[in-house]
Order: structure tokens, then C-alpha cells, then sequence
């Protein structure tokens, strides 16, 4: 597992298996706003305090900048992986909840804004890579349809692992926060320009879907999604090294 993190940190691929009990499987992801006309300070702020409390032996932060989407300006926070008794576990020190109070809460608009848990599947990704930038999909989907979602998922999958496409993606199920119900696409990315790939401008994937599948699974699958996605939200995300706990201390 302690080679999992460090290449999490290096290649900032959110891998881990979807939740057997006492793995290293689980990220905790929230967003902090600066204020208008504090990014600086924020960041000065951030930066002391994850050197001086998320460093060697301990809790590791991971922060992002949101460059486009709903949330454009805030920063994301992934701390992980860690099973789920890690969280009963974690003592938060007294000096890092007020290092927080004094360097960060001044010039941060809202903190911690709808802490959800993540969960990977390694089951369900295709070639998990780097994470320079990544673009995210958020698929909303009715709540109890899970399992429809997965034949969804896997069908995806089949069709680039015949296709021996070279394009990643990393499925994550958010199981607890404001969006339970929520399944989201990472797709690592190098640079904005690997965007083409994901942008589904290009043309479609229904017609690889159809040689592999068959037309009538095609559509079936096809049918699947329209019918439990209600909506989706994208957003890119850019790494932020020099605010996150470096690699090899964890």
C-alpha cells in the first residue's frame, strides 16, 4: 500500500479497490474558496500548513485547483487512501486545528464545503495514469440503480479493453456527502490538450461500442444510461504539487 500513495503522489492516480474492510480504499474530498482578493494568502497559508502538519508520518492532504466547472476558483482537497477504521483512528492535533484558525480560516470564504467519501474500483477503470490535470464527469444517477449503472460501467470498459484504446479512465462512487447517488469519471490527463479525448466532441464511441457489443447490446446500454443519469457536471482540475504533501513522506 505504501507504494499505492507514492504513486499517487508521483502519477496522481486515485487508485484503490471499491470497499473490502480494512483496505486502503477510501478518499475523503472536499473544496475550500478563497476570499476575493486573498488567493495569495490562501495559498501561503495552505502551504505552511501542510509542511508543518500533513508532512512525514502524517495525515496526507492532496490539493488541486478547479480551473473550469461550477466550482472555477475553489481548491480540492483529497486525503488519502485510507480504509475506512482510519478515520475512527485519526486524532487531529490541537496545533493543527489551530494553525487552521490562524493561516487559513482569515482568507478562506468556506472550508471543507461538502466533505463526500470517495471509493475507487479498480474493477471498473481502464489503465489508471497521471494526474497532471484531470478531467472529472459527475453522472447523477436515481437512487437504487447501482447495479444497472455497473452493467453500464463494464460495458465501457469491454468495449476499450478489445478496442485496446489508449485513452484512461478511473471510476469513482461517491458513497456518502451532498450527492450520494453519484458516480464520477476521472479521466487523467498529461495537458489541457489531451482534452480531445474526452471532450466527446471528436465523434462518437457508439460505433466501437456497436462492434463489440452488437448493435442490440449497444442500444440496450445505451437505453440503461439515459434512463438513471438525471443530470452531470464536469470540471478540470489541475494538480498543485507545492501545496500537498510530498512524495515518499507517507
Amino acid at each position: 500500500m505504501k507504494n499505492i500513495i507514492i504513486t499517487f503522489i508521483y502519477s496522481l492516480s486515485l487508485t484503490f479497490a471499491i470497499a473490502q474492510e480494512g483496505e486502503k480504499n477510501v478518499w475523503r474530498v472536499s473544496y475550500m474558496k478563497p476570499k476575493a482578493g486573498m488567493v495569495d494568502q490562501f495559498e501561503k497559508g495552505l502551504k505552511d500548513h501542510v509542511e508543518k502538519h500533513h508532512g512525514s508520518g502524517e495525515w496526507p492532504e492532496y490539493h488541486f485547483q478547479v480551473i473550469s466547472g461550477p466550482n472555477f476558483g475553489s481548491y480540492m482537497k483529497f486525503t488519502g487512501p485510507h480504509s475506512w477504521k482510519s478515520f475512527d483512528d485519526r486524532v487531529r492535533s490541537q496545533a493543527d486545528v489551530n494553525h487552521s484558525k490562524k493561516h487559513l480560516n482569515p482568507y478562506t470564504e468556506w472550508g471543507n464545503s461538502s466533505p463526500a467519501f470517495w471509493v475507487y474500483s479498480e474493477e471498473l477503470s481502464y489503465k489508471p495514469s497521471q494526474w497532471k490535470l484531470a478531467h472529472l464527469s459527475y453522472n447523477y444517477t436515481a437512487p437504487g440503480t447501482g447495479n444497472e449503472y455497473i452493467e453500464v460501467l463494464k460495458s465501457n470498459k469491454k468495449v476499450k479493453v478489445t478496442n485496446k484504446s489508449n485513452d484512461p479512465h478511473e471510476i469513482y462512487k461517491i458513497v456518502s456527502g451532498q450527492n450520494p447517488d453519484t458516480w464520477v469519471w476521472a479521466y487523467p490527463m498529461e495537458k489541457m490538450e489531451d482534452m480531445s479525448a474526452t471532450s466527446g466532441i471528436s465523434g462518437g464511441g457508439s460505433g466501437a461500442a456497436e462492434e463489440v457489443l452488437g448493435k442490440s447490446e449497444s442500444d440496450r446500454i445505451n437505453k440503461i444510461y439515459k434512463k438513471i443519469v438525471k443530470s452531470r457536471m464536469r470540471e478540470v482540475i489541475r494538480f498543485r504539487a507545492d501545496l500537498s504533501t510530498p512524495a515518499g513522506d507517507n
